[in-house]
C-alpha cells in the first residue's frame, strides 16, 4: 500500500535526525532545557517514540514495546503503559532523566521495528477501520497515523533544535 511505504519513508528519515540529535549525548545534555519550564531533549524523543509505541501497538493489536521489552525498567520509567508523557504536568515533564542514552537509542530502535512490520502488513482496510477517538466519538486508524506524523516530526524537529543549541551543528543525518 502507498501509504504505508509513504508513512514508512517519512519515518525513517526521521529517525534520522532522532539518532542525530541523540548522537554522542550525554546524560547530563540529554537533561538540559532552555528554561525551567521546557523539555528537555531526553524527554521529547522518549514522548515521541512512546506515541509511536502506542499507538502502532493500539492499531495492531499488540503489547506496547515498552513494557514487553522491558524498555521502562531499561529506562528507570513506570511500567503504565499508558504514559506516554502527554498530559504529564510540567514539573514531572522538566524533571525527566535517562540515565543510560543508549538505552533510550536502542528503544527508538525497537520502536522503529515493530512500527515498520506493522506498516509492512497495513491495508486500506486497516486504515479506515472505526476506532474509539481519544475525546469521544469515532475515528479511524488514519487519524492515529496522521498523529505518529504529526507528534513524531514535531519533537524530532525539537530535539534536533536543543541538540544544536548545546553543540552546534551536526544533528542532520549524512
Amino acid at each position: 500500500m502507498q501509504l504505508a511505504d509513504l508513512i514508512s519513508t517519512a519515518l525513517d528519515l526521521d529517525n534520522g535526525f532522532v539518532q542525530g540529535a541523540l548522537d554522542g549525548l550525554s546524560a547530563d545534555e540529554l537533561a538540559k532545557s532552555p528554561d525551567p519550564q521546557s523539555n528537555n531533549i531526553g524527554w521529547l524523543v522518549w514522548h515521541k517514540m512512546r506515541t509511536e509505541d502506542a499507538i502502532v501497538s493500539r492499531l495492531g493489536g499488540k503489547d506496547q514495546v515498552f513494557t514487553a521489552g522491558s524498555w521502562h525498567t531499561k529506562l528507570g520509567r513506570g511500567a503504565d503503559p499508558q504514559i506516554t508523557g502527554r498530559g504529564e504536568p510540567v514539573d514531572q515533564a522538566v524533571a525527566f532523566r535517562v540515565a543510560d542514552p543508549q538505552a533510550l537509542k536502542d528503544y527508538c530502535a525497537a520502536v522503529r521495528a515493530r512500527t515498520k512490520e506493522f506498516l509492512a502488513g497495513l491495508s486500506e482496510a486497516d486504515v479506515n477501520k472505526e476506532m474509539p477517538h481519544p475525546r469521544g466519538g469515532q475515528t479511524t486508524a488514519l487519524f492515529y497515523l496522521a498523529i505518529l506524523l504529526v507528534d513524531g516530526l514535531q519533537h524530532s524537529g525539537q530535539a534536533s533544535y536543543l541538540r544544536g543549541h548545546l553543540r552546534g551543528f551536526g544533528w542532520a543525518p549524512a
